[in-house]
């Protein structure tokens, strides 16, 4: 499980391609990766919104977007991707968010 630095620096990898990028789609391939709402419901909201922020809260990655706070917590692998290709591993990826510019 990942400690508090390398929580942190996640963080700092994620704000630059992050902040100020819409979500254009979301889909998933493991449903339990996402709590609540159900994961139908939570793509649903979420498209369409802008990341604003990201900031570390603890363990836990807050990112702040238009109407909504998208919390992330790394568990066992701590491993967050942003690419510009779907060059991941297929294993490794559960939800995936397509960002606009």
């Amino acid at each position: 499980m990942p400690e508090l630095p390398e929580v942190e620096t996640v963080v700092r990898g994620l704000r630059e391609p992050l902040i100020g990028r819409t979500v254009e789609s979301l889909w998933y391939d493991w449903a339990r990766a996402i709590r609540s709402p159900d994961p139908d419901s939570f793509a649903a909201r979420i498209v369409g919104q802008t990341f604003r922020g990201v900031e570390r809260r603890a363990k836990y990655i807050l990112c702040q977007l238009d109407h909504d706070l998208l919390v992330v917590h790394l568990k066992m692998t701590g491993r967050l991707y942003v690419t510009d290709t779907d060059a991941v591993h297929e294993a490794d990826r559960w939800v995936h968010f397509r960002l606009g510019l």
